[in-house]
C-alpha cells in the first residue's frame, strides 16, 4: 500500500486544482456576463483575445499552486468503512486549516463575487426592460438555480425576469368595423 500512495497524492491535487479552476471559471463567466451586460460597447476591449489567455494561464497557475499545497498534508490510502474499502485520506493534523483556507475563503469568496455579478447583471438587464432574459439561462450558478424548485420559484417571481411572468398579456383587443361612407362627387353614397 505504501508504494501507491503517490496515487494518492495525485487524486488531492488534481482534485483541488480541478475544483478551483471550475470556482474561477465561473467568476469570469458571471464577470464577462456582467461587463457585456453594463459595458456593451467597452466588451471587446476588456475581453479580447490576449487578455483572456493571460486570465486563462493566470487561472491555471493559481489553481494548480492551491492544488500543490496538498502534498504536503501526506494524502495516503487508507482501509476504512464497514467494507474495509481503500480510500484516500489526508495524514496531516494541520489539513483541517488547509481545508478551512480553501473552502471557506476562496471557493466561499468566489462564490459570493459570482453571485453578486449574477445579481447586478440581472438587474441591469431588468433596468433595460430585456423581457426576453431568462434567470435560469445563467449557467454558472446553474447547480444552486436547479438544485431547488422553490428557490427558482423566489428569484422569478420576486425579481420578475422570466419569460413566463413577462409575457402575459392581460389587454383584450376589441376591433370595431368602422363602416365608412364615401360620397362620389355627384352627390351619391357608395
Amino acid at each position: 500500500m505504501e508504494k501507491n500512495d503517490w496515487t494518492a497524492t495525485t487524486f488531492y491535487v488534481i482534485g483541488t486544482q480541478q475544483t478551483t479552476f471550475m470556482f474561477l471559471i465561473t467568476l469570469l463567466i458571471s464577470i464577462n456576463r456582467y461587463i457585456a451586460v453594463k459595458y456593451p460597447l467597452s466588451y471587446k476591449h476588456h475581453f479580447s483575445r490576449s487578455k483572456i489567455i493571460i486570465i486563462l494561464l493566470c487561472f491555471i497557475i493559481l489553481s494548480t499552486m492551491i492544488g500543490l499545497g496538498n502534498i504536503f498534508l501526506n494524502p495516503r490510502y487508507k482501509k476504512s468503512g464497514f467494507y474495509d474499502y481503500f480510500a484516500p485520506y489526508l495524514e496531516s493534523k494541520y489539513k483541517i486549516y488547509y481545508q478551512i483556507f480553501c473552502q471557506l475563503f476562496i471557493y466561499g469568496t468566489i462564490s459570493i463575487v459570482t453571485c453578486i455579478f449574477n445579481v447586478m447583471a440581472v438587474l441591469t438587464l431588468k433596468k433595460h426592460k430585456k423581457a426576453g432574459f431568462d434567470l435560469t439561462s445563467v449557467g454558472d450558478f446553474y447547480f444552486l438555480i436547479y438544485l431547488s424548485s422553490e428557490l427558482r420559484k423566489a428569484l422569478k417571481t420576486n425579481l420578475g425576469c422570466s419569460k413566463k411572468f413577462n409575457n402575459k398579456v392581460n389587454i383584450k383587443v376589441i376591433y370595431r368595423r368602422l363602416a365608412l361612407r364615401t360620397v362620389s362627387i355627384y352627390g351619391y353614397i357608395l
